[in-house]
């Protein structure tokens, strides 16, 4: 007897081949599995008569096929609409809130930023205008005619008084005199400070008239007149082919303002002085400098010896 694994020769007492260390029971069992089984009933054909009978009950046709439930797995593997009563998360209406929460954040500080913005311009302008007046401001908003439509102003020096001009007129300091107007240029007027007494001049004012002809000048008389709330000595002038006003007002107790207003037109237009009255009303001193060079188209001066 030899072993089924190696082949090595074995014993009949042999439980196991000295070579391999097989089992010689276990090959020996597997050799009985092997061999059929010489069954006399094995040869003969099995007639049932059940199996070769037709059926024709209707339960034993039927698939039936029992619902399998996978009880290992999540509720979610078995997909939402396992459960007739789920309902699946609304992301796309979460994100349109989200959307629009961003966009709300945004147009806010966009909001934000240009009020900053436009308050930053506002001080800018102020500053500006405290530059004793030494130039002409560029860029301004102008505006129609005469009419104001800010309320924004300007703070300037001028002679030894701070005066409040609105931003959407433009200024200059030349000479001694400053000059006002709007940016289109379509009329100016021209301030001038002089050292008298305001209500001296209206004790005198008849006679404006004769020292402005001694130089050269066409006038008519002069008269007082309230305009933008401001009291004005006015004449009517012709010199030089140019019309145009002169006025005289009160800067304080020591001061007087000589005003002159022109306009494209070349014609006499007293909406000027009411446009420059806010102007004029704001007028403080801030020095007590007397020293004061009068150099101008009209010399105020002649009327110096009138306001003593």
């Amino acid at each position: 007897m030899n072993c089924k694994k190696c082949g090595s020769p074995l014993s009949e007492n042999d439980q196991f081949c000295k070579n391999c260390g097989a089992a010689v029971n276990a090959q020996n069992e597997q050799v009985n599995v092997q061999q059929p089984i010489n069954n006399p009933l094995n040869q003969q054909p099995v007639n049932n008569t059940v199996d070769q009978q037709p059926m024709n009950n209707q339960v034993a046709q039927q698939t039936y096929q029992q619902p399998q439930q996978n009880y290992n797995q999540p509720a979610w593997a078995n997909g939402y609409n396992s459960n007739p009563n789920y309902q699946p998360p609304k992301s796309n209406e979460n994100l349109k809130y989200i959307i629009i929460g961003v966009v709300v954040v945004v147009v806010i500080f966009a909001i934000v930023i240009m009020v900053s913005m436009f308050k930053g311009k506002d001080n800018n302008k102020s500053n500006e205008g405290t530059n004793n007046g030494s130039s002409v401001n560029e860029g301004l908003p102008s505006v129609s005619g005469t009419t104001n439509t800010t309320s924004t102003y300007y703070k300037v020096n001028f002679k030894g008084f701070t005066l409040s001009i609105p931003d959407n007129l433009v200024y200059e300091e030349k000479s001694g005199i400053l000059s006002i107007g709007d940016e289109e240029g379509t009329w100016i007027t021209e301030l001038e400070l002089e050292q008298g007494s305001f209500t001296q001049l209206k004790n005198n004012k008849n006679q404006f008239p004769i020292a402005l002809r001694q130089k050269g000048y066409t006038c008519t008389e002069a008269t007082e007149k309230i305009l933008g709330g401001v009291e004005f000595i006015t004449m009517e002038i012709s010199f030089g082919g140019e019309n145009f006003i002169a006025a005289l007002t009160k800067a304080n107790s020591m001061y007087y303002i000589g005003v002159t207003a022109y306009n494209q037109e070349n014609e006499i237009d007293y909406k000027l002085l009411e446009t420059i009255a806010p102007i004029i009303n704001s007028f403080e001193q801030t020095s007590a400098s007397n020293s004061i060079a009068p150099d101008n188209t009209l010399d105020f001066s002649i009327f110096n010896d009138l306001a003593k």
